[in-house]
């Protein structure tokens, strides 16, 4: 993959290690990846007509907090579009050692070399761990981070992108037979590393 990217983060599952309290027994954070603008708007668009056509205009559509059928509904029509998926999972067990945020999400970028990128991430984090999540990354990783943003997905219909997609591999990963049917399509577009 050359030229600028524009890369959006979001993950599933928590970084906490103690199962038996309630941790998720899995971790992904998943970057939905547009090598060009006009797929990029072609998916806004296409997410902002679901919405339109559901009464949902103004509303943040969320792995978690959507109905089933609504929610395989609108990935199979996401997944026909122009993007790729890469994300990195951790399957913890109870003597894992904590991963930190900023782990999982440099191996996930790392993946890709030393292109120019824009990245918006999920998430409201105080500016001073912003700042000091960047430069860490820009340390870390070769890829060229022209901006870095972090943003409420309540306001980017492509983060919600990236929400939907990782909650569909969380999932996948889980073995939940109600979306099992999504595993080879997902192979098209997905990079496991």
């Amino acid at each position: 993959m050359s030229g600028k990217l524009s890369i959006f983060i979001d993950e599933s599952g928590d970084l906490g290690v103690n199962i038996s309290k309630g941790s998720s027994k899995i971790f992904v954070i998943t970057a939905v990846v547009f090598s060009k603008s006009n797929e990029m708007d072609k998916v806004n668009t296409l997410i902002n007509k679901i919405k339109d056509k559901h009464n949902l205009i103004n509303k943040e559509i969320k792995f978690n907090k959507t109905n089933t059928k609504f929610k395989k509904d609108i990935i199979s029509k996401i997944l026909k579009e122009k993007f790729m998926i890469y994300y990195f999972s951790w399957t913890k067990c109870n003597d894992s050692v904590k991963l930190k945020y900023l782990d999982a999400l440099s191996q996930l970028l790392s993946q890709f070399g030393k292109n120019d990128a824009n990245v918006v991430i999920d998430g409201n984090l105080p500016k001073n761990e912003q700042k000091d999540i960047k430069k860490e990354l820009r340390k870390i990783i070769t890829l060229k981070i022209n901006k870095l943003t972090f943003k409420n997905s309540k306001s980017d219909n492509l983060l919600q992108v990236a929400d939907l997609m990782s909650g569909l591999i969380y999932k996948i990963l889980q073995k939940d037979r109600e979306y099992k049917a999504f595993s080879k399509i997902l192979d098209k577009k997905i990079r496991r590393f």
